[in-house]
Order: C-alpha cells, then structure tokens, then sequence
C-alpha cells in the first residue's frame, strides 16, 4: 500500500525531532508515514515496531547530514509491519551489540574483550545465555576500570556527555531500545512471564505442556538481560575511553569508534528491512 508519488524523498530533508504538521518539517518516522500515504504521524501503522523503535531512535542521535543517509531506506522500512520477522530482527541486535559494539568500543578503551565478538550468532536462548554470561565477565573488568579512571580524573565534566553522546550517536542505544520493544509486543512478553533466568531455564527443563513456550519465555528473558548487561559494558567501555582523553580531547577520542559504528549501524538497518523477504 506503498503510495511513492506522494512524496519526493530527494526533496525531503529529515530534521531530528517531531512535527506537529508536515509543513513545519518531518522525522524518519514521519517521513515513511507520508511516504506510505498515512496521515502525519511519527508512529506509523506500516513500519515493523522492533524497527520504528530502533531507524527512529537512532535517527534522532545522528548529526544532520548523517540523518540524510537514511532516506534511502524509507520504501524499505515502509510495509515491514506484521511481517512475521521481528523475533529474528531482536535476535539480529542482540548480535549486533555482542559481536560488534562491544567488541568495538572495549577496543577503543584499551580494554580486553574478554570473548566478546567470538562465538555463533546469537540466534537463539543457548547462544544468548553464552554471551549474557561473558558479557557479566566483561562488566566486572569494565566496572574496575571506571574506577581507576574517576580516580585520576575525578573532576573530568566532559567525559561522561561525551560517552553519552557516542554511544547514542553509534546506534547502540537504539538497538537495546529496538529490543526492548520487540519483547514488550512478542508472543511471549518477559513481564510476568518468568521472575529469572534461572526460572526461565528451569521452565524450559521440565516436560510438561507448552515447551515451545517455556524456550521462547528463556529467550525473551536472556535477551532481555543480555541487551541490559552488553548496555552497561557500552556505556562503561566508553566512559572509560573519554576518562582517559586530555582535557576537551573527550568528544574525539571517541570519534572512530562512532563513525565505525554509525557505518555498520546502517548496514545492520538495511539487513533488518531485508530479513522479512528471506526465505
């Protein structure tokens, strides 16, 4: 139900925030909205919510020529709603943040990564319970390091907007937000589904009825938990990074890191539009 001819992406320019009317300007969201003929709105009904949350988010975080980079993407965000592919597209960020964000912004600190970006896919419970579990081991090291760093420059104010900043702007924020959104509307919801994961795996041992929903309910919970534990080695691993830059260098100790993010980012949105027209 695509209407192309009502709007000239080449034409448009995407601004950051939202719109109260289309000729005030308009989002990512409200862009595809307009493009698909829906009324004005930055929530529309033909985008998939997993990628809404995630194209949306990330959108906002980018500078004003970066955000341009995404029109491109607008037919293909548009008509991924009910697609059947958002418990894949949640498994394709939790990769992402695990194998690839992490592993990247570890690096940028001098930290190990301590098994992070090695390992299969995660692509299903066991392999997100893996990298839950490595990603604990590489919070404790994170965590010991944010303390040595405070401790040489306990009064560094740039550091942490500087972090912040980074890792909005490099999608990782968005990812765990995207994730988020797409266990909250799934099949199986994590709220009031199982308390732990240790109560999640035991579900999924026992032999009673709905097994398939006992291993969905482990893999909401792992996701869940994952993205919570990669989030923190993130923002830590970054922390760290701007700590350990000279005074008003915060911003561009971070800048490789965030280009190289910001450039798989778009590639992981272009995979994640793609991932319903897989076989």
């Amino acid at each position: 139900m695509t209407m192309a001819g009502q709007l000239d992406l080449d034409a448009v320019t995407l601004d950051a925030g939202p719109h109260g009317h289309r000729a005030d300007g308009v989002n990512l969201l409200e862009a595809i909205a307009w493009w698909a003929g829906e009324p004005h709105t930055d929530r529309p009904a033909c985008v998939s919510p997993v990628l809404a949350r995630f194209a949306g988010e990330w959108a906002g975080a980018l500078d004003h020529q970066l955000r341009q980079r995404l029109k491109r993407l607008v037919p293909a965000l548009a008509g991924t709603a009910g697609d059947g592919t958002d418990r894949r597209r949640v498994l394709m960020l939790a990769d992402w943040l695990a194998h690839t964000c992490a592993p990247a912004f570890l690096q940028t600190s001098g930290l190990p990564a301590m098994g992070l970006g090695v390992g299969p896919p995660v692509d299903g419970w066991e392999p997100a319970v893996r990298a839950l579990l490595v990603a604990g081991g590489a919070g404790s090291v994170v965590h010991h390091a944010l303390e040595r760093a405070w401790a040489v420059r306990p009064g560094a104010r740039n550091a942490p907007s500087a972090a912040s900043q980074a890792t909005h702007a490099a999608g990782t924020v968005a990812a765990r937000l995207a994730i988020r959104a797409g266990l909250d509307t799934g099949p199986v919801s994590t709220p009031g589904l199982v308390e732990s994961l240790t109560d999640a795996l035991a579900a999924a041992c026992t032999t009673g009825p709905g097994p398939g929903r006992h291993l969905a309910g482990v893999t909401a919970v792992a996701l869940w938990e994952l993205q919570t534990t990669i989030g923190e080695v993130i923002d830590g691993a970054a922390l760290v990074t701007a700590l350990q830059a000279p005074p008003d260098g915060e911003w561009a100790a971070l800048l490789g890191v965030r280009r190289q993010l910001q450039d798989s980012a778009l590639a992981l949105l272009e995979r994640l539009c793609a991932a319903g027209k897989e076989p």
